[in-house]
């Protein structure tokens, strides 16, 4: 089995809505060609933010 690819995503509030969230999730997974995890920045846990962002690349896009 292939494993999915996780994604971390920071919205601009005004582009912020559930269907450009699904629709971005679906746009990677046809790209990727896998399944996709797609987290926002705002729903990581503080426990968890600083060891997510060690492993994270940025792009802007």
């Amino acid at each position: 089995p292939t494993s999915d690819s996780d994604i971390l995503v920071e919205c601009r509030e005004c582009g912020a809505t559930f269907n450009n969230f699904m629709e971005l999730i679906f746009f990677r997974e046809d790209t990727l060609k896998k399944p996709v995890d797609l987290v926002t920045t705002r729903s990581i846990s503080p426990y968890m933010k600083q060891d997510i962002e060690k492993e994270v690349t940025w792009c802007e896009g």
